[in-house]
Protein backbone atom coordinates (compact mmCIF):
# COMPACT_ATOMS: atom_id res chain seq x y z
CA UNK A 1 0.00 0.00 0.00
CA UNK A 2 0.80 3.47 -0.59
CA UNK A 3 3.07 5.11 2.45
CA UNK A 4 4.24 8.60 0.15
CA UNK A 5 3.50 10.16 -2.30
CA UNK A 6 1.15 8.56 -4.78
CA UNK A 7 -0.52 11.89 -5.70
CA UNK A 8 1.02 12.93 -9.30
CA UNK A 9 3.85 14.86 -9.81
CA UNK A 10 4.38 18.26 -7.82
CA UNK A 11 5.82 20.19 -5.59
CA UNK A 12 3.90 20.41 -2.81
CA UNK A 13 4.26 18.64 0.26
CA UNK A 14 1.87 15.95 -0.18
CA UNK A 15 3.68 15.10 -4.18
CA UNK A 16 6.83 14.40 -5.14
CA UNK A 17 8.58 14.40 -8.50
CA UNK A 18 11.04 11.60 -9.72
CA UNK A 19 11.64 10.60 -6.27
CA UNK A 20 14.94 8.64 -6.37
CA UNK A 21 16.80 7.39 -3.31
CA UNK A 22 15.43 6.03 0.17
CA UNK A 23 16.28 5.87 3.79
CA UNK A 24 13.78 4.07 6.31
CA UNK A 25 13.45 4.55 9.62
CA UNK A 26 10.85 2.63 12.21
CA UNK A 27 8.87 5.98 12.04
CA UNK A 28 9.65 7.78 9.07
CA UNK A 29 10.84 7.36 5.13
CA UNK A 30 13.36 9.97 4.15
CA UNK A 31 12.64 10.59 -0.07
CA UNK A 32 15.68 12.04 -2.25
CA UNK A 33 13.32 14.04 -3.87
CA UNK A 34 15.12 14.46 -7.08
CA UNK A 35 13.09 16.76 -9.51
CA UNK A 36 12.03 19.24 -6.82
CA UNK A 37 15.77 19.29 -5.49
CA UNK A 38 14.88 18.54 -1.63
CA UNK A 39 14.83 15.72 0.79
CA UNK A 40 11.51 15.33 2.06
CA UNK A 41 10.68 13.06 5.49
CA UNK A 42 7.63 11.25 5.28
CA UNK A 43 6.14 10.10 8.74
CA UNK A 44 4.55 7.00 8.49
CA UNK A 45 0.57 7.36 8.56
CA UNK A 46 0.73 11.35 7.82
CA UNK A 47 -0.73 13.03 4.69
CA UNK A 48 2.32 15.33 4.33
CA UNK A 49 5.56 15.23 4.30
CA UNK A 50 8.23 17.99 5.91
CA UNK A 51 11.34 19.34 3.64
CA UNK A 52 14.41 18.67 5.81
CA UNK A 53 16.98 19.40 3.42
CA UNK A 54 17.37 21.21 0.11
CA UNK A 55 15.42 24.41 -1.31
CA UNK A 56 11.93 23.29 -3.11
CA UNK A 57 12.13 23.82 -7.09
CA UNK A 58 15.22 25.37 -6.46
CA UNK A 59 18.30 23.62 -7.85
CA UNK A 60 21.71 24.75 -7.30
CA UNK A 61 25.50 24.55 -6.11
CA UNK A 62 24.94 26.48 -3.18
CA UNK A 63 25.06 25.16 0.41
CA UNK A 64 21.66 25.08 1.29
CA UNK A 65 20.16 23.76 -2.52
CA UNK A 66 20.81 19.99 -4.07
CA UNK A 67 20.75 19.70 -8.12
CA UNK A 68 19.41 16.27 -8.89
CA UNK A 69 19.58 14.36 -5.31
CA UNK A 70 19.58 10.63 -6.29
CA UNK A 71 20.46 8.78 -2.48
CA UNK A 72 20.65 9.39 1.18
CA UNK A 73 22.45 7.74 3.79
CA UNK A 74 22.64 8.44 8.00
CA UNK A 75 25.48 7.52 10.05
CA UNK A 76 25.59 6.23 13.56
CA UNK A 77 25.05 9.89 14.98
CA UNK A 78 22.36 10.80 13.26
CA UNK A 79 23.70 13.04 10.39
CA UNK A 80 22.62 12.58 6.69
CA UNK A 81 24.45 12.23 4.04
CA UNK A 82 23.61 13.13 0.51
CA UNK A 83 24.52 12.54 -3.26
CA UNK A 84 24.39 15.58 -4.96
CA UNK A 85 24.31 13.95 -8.34
CA UNK A 86 24.31 17.15 -10.93
CA UNK A 87 26.66 18.59 -7.99
CA UNK A 88 29.59 16.09 -8.26
CA UNK A 89 29.48 15.67 -4.59
CA UNK A 90 28.30 14.30 -1.41
CA UNK A 91 26.72 16.64 1.27
CA UNK A 92 26.37 15.98 5.03
CA UNK A 93 23.91 17.85 6.79
CA UNK A 94 22.88 18.01 10.49
CA UNK A 95 20.03 17.39 11.81
CA UNK A 96 17.55 21.05 11.63
CA UNK A 97 20.44 22.86 9.76
CA UNK A 98 19.58 25.72 7.50
CA UNK A 99 22.64 24.23 4.89
CA UNK A 100 25.17 21.10 4.17
CA UNK A 101 28.57 20.73 4.21
CA UNK A 102 30.03 18.95 1.25
CA UNK A 103 32.26 16.35 2.27
CA UNK A 104 33.47 14.26 -0.62
CA UNK A 105 33.45 16.19 -4.34
CA UNK A 106 35.25 15.07 -7.90
CA UNK A 107 34.23 14.68 -11.84
CA UNK A 108 31.67 12.29 -11.97
CA UNK A 109 28.74 11.31 -14.51
CA UNK A 110 25.24 10.28 -13.31
CA UNK A 111 26.19 9.19 -10.19
CA UNK A 112 23.15 6.77 -9.12
CA UNK A 113 23.99 5.11 -5.27
CA UNK A 114 26.28 5.70 -2.71
CA UNK A 115 26.92 3.51 0.41
CA UNK A 116 29.15 4.00 3.78
CA UNK A 117 31.43 0.75 3.31
CA UNK A 118 31.79 -1.28 6.87
CA UNK A 119 34.79 0.57 7.53
CA UNK A 120 33.16 3.89 7.14
CA UNK A 121 34.57 4.98 3.57
CA UNK A 122 31.69 6.85 0.90
CA UNK A 123 31.48 4.29 -1.74
CA UNK A 124 29.57 5.95 -5.02
CA UNK A 125 28.69 4.33 -8.05
CA UNK A 126 29.29 6.80 -10.99
CA UNK A 127 27.29 5.10 -13.43
CA UNK A 128 28.35 6.69 -16.78
CA UNK A 129 31.80 6.29 -16.09
CA UNK A 130 31.34 3.07 -15.58
CA UNK A 131 33.39 2.62 -12.15
CA UNK A 132 32.57 2.27 -8.42
CA UNK A 133 35.01 5.01 -5.99
CA UNK A 134 35.64 5.04 -2.77
CA UNK A 135 36.38 8.61 -0.46
CA UNK A 136 38.41 6.62 2.51
CA UNK A 137 38.00 8.46 5.86
CA UNK A 138 40.07 9.74 8.00
CA UNK A 139 39.77 10.48 11.89
CA UNK A 140 41.99 13.54 12.77
CA UNK A 141 41.41 13.12 16.67
CA UNK A 142 42.71 10.08 18.58
CA UNK A 143 38.98 8.57 17.75
CA UNK A 144 39.15 5.47 15.02
CA UNK A 145 37.51 3.53 13.38
CA UNK A 146 36.82 -0.61 13.84
CA UNK A 147 36.49 -2.85 11.56
CA UNK A 148 32.67 -4.28 12.24
CA UNK A 149 32.72 -8.26 13.07
CA UNK A 150 31.28 -10.38 10.62
CA UNK A 151 27.75 -9.83 9.85
CA UNK A 152 27.65 -6.66 11.86
CA UNK A 153 25.76 -3.98 10.08
CA UNK A 154 27.22 -0.82 12.01
CA UNK A 155 28.73 1.63 9.86
CA UNK A 156 31.62 2.84 12.45
CA UNK A 157 31.94 6.32 11.51
CA UNK A 158 33.76 8.87 13.58
CA UNK A 159 32.62 11.63 14.98
CA UNK A 160 35.54 13.71 13.76
CA UNK A 161 35.32 11.99 10.16
CA UNK A 162 36.75 14.08 7.36
CA UNK A 163 37.11 12.18 3.76
CA UNK A 164 40.18 12.17 1.88
CA UNK A 165 39.32 14.17 -1.45
CA UNK A 166 42.06 11.92 -3.92
CA UNK A 167 39.82 8.92 -4.39
CA UNK A 168 40.34 5.21 -5.51
CA UNK A 169 38.74 3.19 -7.83
CA UNK A 170 37.63 0.09 -6.63
CA UNK A 171 35.75 -1.21 -9.27
CA UNK A 172 35.70 -0.41 -13.28
CA UNK A 173 37.51 2.06 -15.29
CA UNK A 174 37.25 5.69 -15.81
CA UNK A 175 35.52 5.83 -19.32
CA UNK A 176 35.83 2.17 -20.45
CA UNK A 177 32.42 -0.19 -20.27
CA UNK A 178 33.22 -3.65 -21.04
CA UNK A 179 31.86 -7.21 -19.90
CA UNK A 180 35.25 -8.80 -18.64
CA UNK A 181 35.52 -9.36 -14.70
CA UNK A 182 37.18 -6.18 -13.99
CA UNK A 183 34.98 -4.01 -15.78
CA UNK A 184 31.55 -2.80 -15.24
CA UNK A 185 28.47 -1.25 -18.05
CA UNK A 186 26.57 1.13 -15.99
CA UNK A 187 26.64 0.26 -12.17
CA UNK A 188 23.46 1.44 -10.63
CA UNK A 189 23.96 0.27 -7.53
CA UNK A 190 26.51 -0.85 -4.70
CA UNK A 191 26.15 -3.18 -1.38
CA UNK A 192 28.59 -4.59 1.56
CA UNK A 193 28.23 -7.90 3.41
CA UNK A 194 29.36 -7.75 6.67
CA UNK A 195 32.46 -9.16 5.59
CA UNK A 196 33.40 -6.48 3.47
CA UNK A 197 32.89 -7.92 0.15
CA UNK A 198 31.11 -5.40 -2.31
CA UNK A 199 27.96 -6.31 -4.44
CA UNK A 200 27.52 -4.36 -7.93
CA UNK A 201 24.43 -3.64 -9.65
CA UNK A 202 26.30 -4.19 -13.34
CA UNK A 203 23.22 -3.06 -15.15
CA UNK A 204 23.99 -3.28 -18.88
CA UNK A 205 25.58 -6.87 -18.01
CA UNK A 206 22.97 -8.25 -16.83
CA UNK A 207 24.81 -9.50 -13.79
CA UNK A 208 25.72 -8.72 -10.18
CA UNK A 209 29.38 -8.98 -9.57
CA UNK A 210 31.09 -9.92 -6.20
CA UNK A 211 34.44 -8.19 -5.35
CA UNK A 212 36.24 -9.74 -2.26
CA UNK A 213 37.08 -7.43 0.38
CA UNK A 214 40.69 -6.23 -0.19
CA UNK A 215 40.79 -7.44 -3.10
CA UNK A 216 42.50 -4.24 -4.64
Amino acid sequence: FKVAGGNGAGNTADKLANPWGIYVTNQSIYIADRDNHRIQKWDFGASLASTVAGSTSDPGPWSYQFNNPVAITFDPSGYMYILDAANDRVVKWYPNAPYGIAVASTTMATPLSMKFDPLGNIIITDTSYHRVISFNIMCPSATTTTTPLPTQTARPVCQTAVWNQTYSTLAGSMGTAGSTSTLLYYPYDVQFDGYGNMYVVDHYNHRIQRFPSGWI
